[in-house]
Parts: C-alpha cells; sequence; structure tokens
C-alpha cells in the first residue's frame, strides 16, 4: 500500500513530520501541495485553515467517492473541531491535534474504531476517541522535500503556528530550534538532523539569526 500526504499551497512542518512517520514505519510516502491521489493510495490531508473545509475542491475530493477510490483522514489545525470536518467532508476520521502516535498505529494496521485520537462517523452518530497527552516530542525526522528551497523560511516558527495553530510567536517558540543551522545545537542530534535535511533543500545560506533566533536566509 502507497501513501500519499497533502499540505494544500505550502509544506507545513506537520505535514513533514506525518510523511517522515510513515517512511519510518516502512511504508512508500509521497509528499506534495497537489490535490490529487493515486487510486488506491491511503491519503493524509493537512489542512491549516477552516477556509479549507468551505473549498468546493476539497469537499469533491471526498465526495468523488473515497471508499471505491482511497482511504482519506484529514489532520491538522481543522482538527479541532471535529465535528464540523466530518460535516463538510467525508473522511473516514480526523485524525486530532498530533497526529505522529495515531498515524503511526494506523500505518501497522490498527482499526480506526480501536485507536485513540480519532474523531469518525459511526452510523448518525460522532465518535471522538481522544488521545490522553502528554505525547513524547521524539520522532523520526520529517520528510523534507526536494524542493523546499522555493518555499520561503523567512520567520521559521511559522511552520509550527500554521500546522499546530498558535499565534502567540513566542521567543521561546521550538521552531527556530527546529530550523536553525545545526551548529547552534551540537548537543541535538535530532535537530541537527532537522537542519541538514532543510540546508540540502534551500536555496540561500543563513548569513546570521536575529532576535529570538530565527534564521534569516541572506
Amino acid at each position: 500500500m502507497n501513501y500519499t500526504v497533502i499540505s494544500p499551497g505550502i509544506y507545513t512542518y506537520g505535514a513533514m513530520l506525518i510523511a517522515g512517520t510513515i517512511r519510518h514505519s516502512g511504508k512508500p510516502v509521497a509528499l506534495h501541495k497537489d490535490l490529487v491521489a493515486e487510486r488506491g493510495d491511503t491519503v493524509y490531508l493537512s489542512l491549516y485553515s477552516t477556509l479549507h473545509l468551505l473549498d468546493p475542491a476539497y469537499s469533491g475530493f471526498y465526495r468523488e467517492g473515497p471508499k471505491d477510490r482511497w482511504d482519506c483522514y484529514v489532520g491538522g489545525p481543522v482538527s479541532a473541531y471535529p465535528e464540523i470536518v466530518l460535516g463538510e467532508l467525508n473522511p473516514d476520521a480526523v485524525i486530532l491535534g498530533e497526529g505522529e502516535v495515531t498515524v503511526r498505529h494506523l500505518v501497522a494496521g490498527a482499526k480506526i474504531h480501536n485507536t485513540e485520537g480519532v474523531a469518525y462517523r459511526s452510523g448518525q452518530k460522532i465518535v471522538i476517541r481522544k488521545r490522553d497527552p502528554p505525547e513524547s516530542i521524539e520522532h523520526p525526522l520529517p520528510l523534507i522535500p526536494a524542493d523546499i528551497g522555493t518555499q520561503s523560511i523567512r520567520g521559521a516558527s511559522a511552520y509550527i503556528e500554521s500546522h499546530r495553530g498558535c499565534s502567540g510567536a513566542c521567543t521561546f517558540c521550538q521552531g527556530p530550534t527546529v530550523f536553525r543551522p545545526c551548529h547552534t545545537e551540537p548537543g541535538d542530534p535530532c535537530n541537527c538532523g532537522r537542519g541538514r535535511g532543510f540546508q540540502k533543500g534551500r536555496s540561500t545560506p543563513y548569513r546570521h539569526q536575529r532576535g529570538n533566533g530565527v534564521p534569516v536566509p541572506g
């Protein structure tokens, strides 16, 4: 079985994490920004705006007959309102919150009704099975697309904010730690791995860091 992770319009960091989780499970996975999938794929759609729920392109994507074409799961900030997502779209389930653990279980063959961290329809009823926090921050490296260099990451915390839904822009945000050059975090091999991955794909070098450590292209 092949997997497709779709991050509409832009690559969000959360979508990269989900794709990386699937890859780490040994499954073939593709990450792209277009709303397309091959017949038979399992699709994870990362939606970072409720405006996506009102776009006919997204409702049509599911209502063309997902049961005959592909399994469909929706995640991202819109999962804060699973009833709305299930009302506007027709996915198999909504992945609630940070979905790395949930996706790992589903990829391993777990059934939706036996999985925590999901919301789904059962007849006329909406079933919500929350996952108890806290989750471990340890996870596989994200799948970083080869064309990430074409996408600006000025203000890197926007990746975290756009997928996790935070608008605080706090100076202690994890975004800069994730995206700063790895030599600034010599004791953290996980951050170094992420840093190297983004360095390979970026088109301009970082000339310095400012403020809260956000890398500035230049």
